[in-house]
């Protein structure tokens, strides 16, 4: 679903669509939400009115995808501790 949003193209997801792009069932979103731990979402007042409440949430496609690249920053290992890893391995264990 395309949106603007003080002028600027918006794509906002579903709550199904945000589970299938970052891999966590809906439950676990609403829980990293609650904890703050991911963005929160905006309700769609159109559609607030014909479907129930858990589905009237969506997410700006931008912020989860921003969430998505913060994550996998924060997961990355530093070269210099790979380097030093590998070392240990090839010397055998320490004494």
């Amino acid at each position: 679903m395309l949106r603007l949003i003080r002028g600027i193209p918006m794509k906002l997801l579903s709550k199904k669509q945000v589970s299938e792009k970052v891999g966590f069932s809906p439950t676990q979103i609403m829980r990293l939400v609650v904890d703050e731990e991911f963005p929160l979402p905006v309700r769609n007042s159109v559609l607030a009115k014909k479907i129930p409440l858990n589905a009237k949430l969506l997410w700006s496609e931008d912020e989860v995808e921003d969430w998505i690249s913060n994550l996998l920053a924060s997961k990355r290992i530093d070269v210099s501790l790979l380097a030093s890893f590998q070392e240990e391995l090839s010397t055998g264990p320490l004494q």
